[in-house]
């Protein structure tokens, strides 16, 4: 049995990148994963390579009433949230300018 064994764990930008890999990792640990991500079809493939541990759940997580929806979403289907794993961002790239005074 480890800690993680039966927790619920959601993770946002779960399709991809970081998300899937911790999704991997919790799933690997026994944990109920709550993927999450805007991209339904990455989604869903990302739910049939995790296994029976793994529940895909569509939002935006920019959007405030996405947010909740999902909330309510995984305490129906799976009872609870043990943890909160953020990985959906966004990134800008452009230069930095560094002054040291």
């Amino acid at each position: 049995m480890t800690y993680w064994q039966n927790k619920v764990v959601v993770i946002t930008g779960a399709s991809a990148g970081l998300g899937f890999e911790l999704a991997q990792a919790c799933v690997q640990r026994e944990a109920n994963v709550a993927l999450v991500a805007r991209d339904g079809e990455r989604l869903e493939q990302a739910r049939q390579q995790l296994g029976s541990r793994a529940f895909a759940f569509s939002a935006d997580i920019t959007q405030q009433a996405q947010v909740e929806e999902l909330r309510d979403r995984v305490q129906r289907q799976l009872h609870r949230i043990d943890c909160l794993i953020n990985c959906a961002g966004r990134s800008m790239r452009r230069s930095v300018s560094v002054s040291y005074t």
